[in-house]
C-alpha cells in the first residue's frame, strides 16, 4: 500500500511540476533558456526567445535574429485535437543576417504577416507580403505536413530589388507581376497556372557592363508575359520585347518524361542596336522561327530564316540541352544582302549557298564538313573602281567553291576560285582557329594577262602561270615560284618586305609580257627588293650572254656607225634600278666588242610613262651622247641621236675636205692638210 501511496505521489508531483513548468508564467520563464539553447545548436545564427508563454489552450512566442529581424506567433491549439489557430507577424529588416544560414548574399528587407489555422491533417496559411515596394497575398496549404497547395497575387514588386534581395545583380530594373495558383505540390506532376509579367522594365547597362563585360544597345527596354498551364503536360506562352525586338515562344513541357516541345520565333528590325553586345556590326532586319524538342538527355532545335532573301534550315542538335551538333542548308542567299547584312561593302552580287553538317560540337572544337559556293557571282566594278581605283575591264564574273573539313579547332579547306581573269586554287589551307594561323600551298593561272590591262594599267600579253605557298601567323608570308618567263623567278613576301629572285629567264619573254619593244634577247638575272609600305625598293639585274635585237637604235646605230649591235653578244649588261613609289631611276652600263654604253641615270615616271635620261656610248673608240626623251609606249621617238648625227656629219665633211685638197693639192701636201683638217673637226 505503501508504495502504491508513493507511485502516486511521485506521479502527482511530476505531472503537478511539468504543469508548473509548462503552463505557468514562472515555468515557461525557467525553460525559456534552455528551449534558446536548443534552437541556437540547430543554426549558426543566434537565436533570442524573447517571449515564450504556454498555457492549456493558448501560445505566444516572440523570436529575435542578428540585426533588426524578428518573428512573433500568437493563437490558440488543442492539444488532444492536434489543432492550432494563430496569427504570425515576420519583420525581417536586414535579410543580410541570413546570408549564412542559406549560403547566398542576400540582401534587403520584407515584412509578412497573416494566420495558421488547422491540424496535423490540414493546416492552412494566409498572409500577406510586402516587399521590393510591392507585395500581395499568398496562402499555403499543408496534408499531412506536406505542401500540397500554393496561391499567390503580387503586384508592383521592384525587380531590381528583388534580385538583390536573392543575391543577384540588378540586371534589370522594372515592375514584377506574379500570379500563380499551384496544387498537388507532393506529386511527381504539378497542376496549376502561372503568370508571371514585367512592366516597363529596362536593362542595367552599367551593371551589366560592369559584371558581364558587355554594352548594350542604347535602347534597353525590356517587356516580358510568360504564362504556362500546369498539368500532366504543361503548355506555356512567352513574349519578350526590348530594343526593337520580339522573341516569342509556345509549346508543352511533360512533366512524366520531361519532354519539351515547342515553337519560336525572333523578330529584330535592327541588328545594328546590338552592335554593342555582339562585339560585331550587323545591320538590317533578322527574322527567324523553328521548332524546339528536347528530353534530358537528345534534343533538337530547327532554324528557318529568309536572311538575304534566300532559304536558311538548320537543325541544332542537342545533348543535355546543349547544342551538339549542326546540320542544315543555305540556299539562294542573294551575296549583296548578305554583305549588307554582315555590314561589308557590297564588293560583288550573286546567289551563295552552303551545305553544314557538323557531328560533333565540343568546348575541345568541332567536327563535321562544310560546302560551299558562290554562283552567278559579279565583281561590283563601279564600287571597286570608286574605292580602290580598281578597273576590271568588264572581266568581273567569279565563281567559287570550297569544301572544309572542320577538326577539332583546326579548318582545312580546298577552295578554288574561277574568273576570266584568273583561276585560284588553294587544295590544303589550314586555319587554326586556337592560334589563329593560316597556311596553304596555292597555285594561279592566268590564261590571257592582257584582260588584267585596265586593272594593272598596262599593256600585258602571254600567259602567267605560278605556285607557292601562303601563310598568316600576326604577320603574312608569301613564297611563289614561276617558269613562264623561261628559267625561275621566285617571290618571297613577308610584311612589308617584298623579294623577288630571277634565275635564267628570257629577256624577251619578260619585255613581251610586259609589250615593251622585244629590243634584248638573252637569259638574265635579277633582283628585286621592295618595300610595300614605303613604296620604295632596288633592282639589280644582269643580261648576261645576250644581245640587241633589230629595232629603230640598232638600225640608226648601224647606218651611222656600221656596227650591227645584233649580232654581238654583250660582255657586260648590269641594271640597277631605284625605285620610289612610281618613279625609277635607272643606271645601265652594257659592253661588247668595241661597244660601250652606259647612262647614270634615267628617270621613268610609271605614272605618266615619261622617260628622260642620257647614254653614253663609245662605238669604235668613237664616244658619243644619246638623249632619251620622250614616252615609254614610244621608245622610237624617245632618242635623240643630234651627237650622233653631227659627229657623223663631221666625219662626212672631213672625208670630202680631205679627199679635194689629196686631188688639188697632191699626195704629201694632202696628208698633212688632212691632219690639220682632224683638228677643225674634232
Amino acid at each position: 500500500m505503501k508504495l502504491i501511496l508513493w507511485m502516486f505521489g511521485a506521479t502527482t508531483l511530476l505531472l503537478a511540476g511539468g504543469y508548473f513548468l509548462l503552463f505557468t508564467q514562472s515555468g515557461n520563464n525557467l525553460i525559456k533558456p534552455y528551449i534558446q539553447n536548443k534552437l541556437n545548436a540547430k543554426t549558426p545564427l543566434e537565436i533570442r526567445l524573447e517571449k515564450f508563454r504556454l498555457t492549456p489552450s493558448k501560445i505566444a512566442l516572440s523570436l529575435g535574429f542578428p540585426g533588426d529581424n524578428s518573428i512573433y506567433f500568437a493563437g490558440r491549439y488543442d492539444l488532444f485535437a492536434k489543432s492550432i489557430d494563430g496569427r504570425f507577424d515576420a519583420s525581417l529588416q536586414e535579410l543580410s543576417a541570413f546570408s549564412q544560414l542559406l549560403e547566398r548574399n542576400i540582401s534587403g528587407a520584407l515584412q509578412t504577416q497573416g494566420t495558421m489555422r488547422g491540424d496535423l491533417k490540414q493546416l492552412k496559411v494566409d498572409g500577406e507580403l510586402h516587399a521590393a515596394k510591392g507585395g500581395g497575398t499568398y496562402s499555403l496549404t499543408l496534408q499531412k505536413m506536406q505542401p500540397a497547395t500554393f496561391r499567390a497575387e503580387f503586384a508592383k514588386m521592384d525587380a531590381a530589388q528583388l534580385l538583390q534581395m536573392a543575391g543577384e545583380q540588378p540586371y534589370f530594373t522594372g515592375e514584377l507581376r506574379l500570379d500563380a495558383e499551384l496544387r498537388e505540390l507532393a506529386a511527381k506532376v504539378k497542376k496549376g497556372a502561372v503568370d508571371l509579367r514585367l512592366v516597363d522594365g529596362e536593362l542595367n547597362a552599367a551593371v551589366i557592363e560592369k559584371r558581364l563585360q558587355l554594352t548594350l544597345p542604347r535602347q534597353k527596354r525590356l517587356q516580358l508575359h510568360a504564362k504556362a498551364k500546369l498539368e500532366d503536360v504543361i503548355g506555356y506562352e512567352a513574349l519578350l520585347e526590348g530594343a526593337q525586338s520580339i522573341v516569342k515562344s509556345s509549346g508543352t513541357f511533360a512533366q512524366q518524361t520531361q519532354t519539351l516541345q515547342g515553337v519560336y520565333s525572333v523578330d529584330v528590325a535592327r541588328m545594328e542596336l546590338f552592335e554593342p553586345l555582339i562585339g560585331y556590326r550587323l545591320q538590317g532586319p533578322l527574322r527567324l522561327h523553328g521548332n524546339i524538342k528536347a528530353d534530358p538527355e537528345y534534343g533538337a532545335v530547327s532554324i528557318d530564316s529568309g536572311l538575304a532573301s534566300g532559304q536558311t534550315k538548320l537543325l541544332v542538335g542537342l545533348k543535355e540541352f546543349r547544342p551538339s551538333s549542326l546540320k542544315g542548308t543555305m540556299h539562294a542567299l542573294e551575296l549583296e544582302k548578305l554583305l549588307y547584312f554582315l555590314n561589308q561593302p557590297r564588293y560583288a552580287s550573286g546567289l551563295f549557298q552552303s551545305d553544314l553538317e557538323i557531328t560533333k560540337i565540343t568546348q575541345e572544337g568541332l567536327w563535321g564538313e562544310i560546302d560551299s559556293a558562290l554562283n552567278a557571282a559579279r565583281f561590283n566594278e563601279e564600287l571597286l573602281q570608286k574605292r580602290f581605283g580598281l578597273d576590271l575591264g568588264g572581266h568581273s564574273a567569279i565563281e567559287l567553291k570550297a569544301r572544309t573539313v572542320l577538326d577539332a579547332k583546326r579548318l582545312r579547306s580546298d577552295l578554288r576560285a574561277e574568273s576570266p581573269l584568273a583561276t585560284l586554287r588553294l587544295p590544303e589551307a589550314e586555319y587554326n582557329m586556337q592560334t589563329g594561323r593560316f597556311e596553304s600551298p596555292f597555285s594561279v593561272d592566268i590564261e590571257k594577262l592582257s584582260r588584267l590591262n585596265t586593272l594593272a594599267k598596262r599593256k600585258l600579253q602571254g600567259g602567267f602561270v605560278a605556285e607557292g605557298k601562303i601563310a598568316y601567323d600576326k604577320v603574312l608570308q608569301t613564297e611563289a615560284t614561276t617558269a613562264s618567263l623561261g628559267g625561275e623567278t621566285r617571290f618571297t613576301q613577308k610584311g612589308n618586305t617584298v623579294r623577288v629572285e630571277a634565275s635564267g629567264i628570257l629577256a624577251q619573254k619578260l619585255l613581251s609580257m610586259l609589250t615593251y619593244p622585244e629590243s634584248f634577247a638573252g637569259a638574265m638575272d635579277a633582283n628585286l627588293d621592295y618595300d610595300t609600305e614605303t613604296k620604295k625598293g632596288t633592282l639589280v639585274a644582269d643580261l648576261k650572254e645576250g644581245h640587241f635585237t633589230q629595232s629603230a637604235f640598232t638600225d640608226t646605230l648601224l647606218r651611222h656607225t656600221g656596227v650591227d649591235l645584233t649580232v654581238r653578244d654583250l660582255s657586260k649588261a648590269d641594271v640597277a634600278t631605284k625605285i620610289n613609289d612610281r618613279e625609277l631611276m635607272t643606271a645601265l652600263d652594257f659592253a661588247a666588242p668595241r661597244v660601250n654604253m652606259a647612262s647614270r641615270g634615267i628617270y621613268t615616271d610609271l605614272a605618266t610613262k615619261r622617260i628622260k635620261g642620257e647614254l653614253e656610248c663609245s662605238i669604235k673608240q668613237e664616244p658619243y651622247t644619246i638623249k632619251i626623251d620622250g614616252y615609254t609606249n614610244k621608245m622610237a621617238k624617245a632618242f635623240d641621236y643630234g651627237d650622233l648625227l653631227a659627229q657623223e656629219a663631221k666625219k662626212q665633211m672631213r672625208k670630202k675636205a680631205e679627199e679635194k685638197l689629196q686631188k688639188e693639192l697632191g699626195k704629201e701636201l694632202g696628208e698633212g692638210a688632212s691632219k690639220l683638217l682632224k683638228g677643225l673637226f674634232r
